[in-house]
């Protein structure tokens, strides 16, 4: 797969964690506590202009609910 096609598909994840939060209830500045990242970087994520460590994803799934 070429790589900027792939970054692309990653950064979309944003989008979908934040419906996820939202259907949650939960704020963003929670869930950057839960993942131990700063709000603003979380919120970032959020936006698709970056990503968080792979580290985190697991815990993420978890609270969300995602699989």
């Amino acid at each position: 797969m070429n790589y900027l096609l792939l970054q692309k598909k990653e950064m979309e994840i944003g989008t979908k964690v934040k419906k996820a939060r939202e259907k949650k209830g939960y704020s963003q500045e929670k869930m950057a506590e839960i993942l131990n990242i700063s709000q603003p970087k979380y919120c970032r994520f959020e936006n698709n202009k970056t990503f968080i460590d792979w580290n985190k994803l697991p815990l993420l799934a978890e609270t969300l609910e995602l699989n």
